[in-house]
């Protein structure tokens, strides 16, 4: 079951989809995380790429996000999300947007954020393991949609090594939980 686990949605129950097609970050990772960003959280924009539930997007928003905009190209994602918002009587447009995309090159969000984050997928639609993180951080530097200073956060399994850095993002920061890392980048 997940939870917001602070700030003013705190104890809400977020929907999530059965099974093992979305992994939902673990709460101790979640709290991990945001005992880490605190700090950056007040007023910022927020992104949360493979949003899967929107769980941690909607934990930024609940501890002072100004926005959260939400990617996923799963539609049944998307429609959890939105409905995960509804629930938390989160606005649409004004505090949330919910982009119903995939993660390429190609995508395009007409903002820049403070924070980004990707949990990325650890296995594709066959079950096969998938390597995500790199690539990820890669379309996030070409694309430039964070402001000067801007935190990327990639989660991503331990198998998989990213970068020390990749164009203008510098990781500076490396947490890990288990089979689960939280790379830090900064802008």
């Amino acid at each position: 079951m997940l939870r917001i686990i602070a700030g003013k949605y705190i104890r809400r129950q977020l929907k999530t989809l059965p099974g093992l097609e979305v992994r939902p970050i673990l709460s101790r990772i979640k709290k991990s995380l945001f005992d880490i960003m605190t700090p950056k959280l007040r007023g910022a924009m927020f992104l949360d790429l493979y949003a899967g539930s929107g769980s941690v997007g909607i934990e930024a928003l609940s501890r002072g996000a100004k926005k959260a905009v939400f990617v996923d190209n799963n539609r049944r994602s998307v429609r959890i999300i939105t409905q995960n918002l509804q629930l938390c009587g989160i606005r649409v447009p004004e505090e949330a947007e919910v982009l119903p995309r995939t993660v390429d090159p190609r995508l395009f969000i007409p903002y820049e954020f403070n924070i980004i984050f990707a949990g990325t997928p650890y296995h594709d639609d066959t079950g096969a393991f998938v390597k995500l993180g790199v690539n990820t951080v890669e379309i996030i530097s070409v694309l430039k949609i964070f402001r000067p200073g801007a935190w990327v956060i990639v989660q991503h399994h331990d198998t998989e090594k990213l970068p020390g850095s990749v164009g203008t993002l510098a990781l500076f920061r490396s947490e890990r939980y288990g089979d689960t890392v939280l790379d830090f980048y900064r802008a």
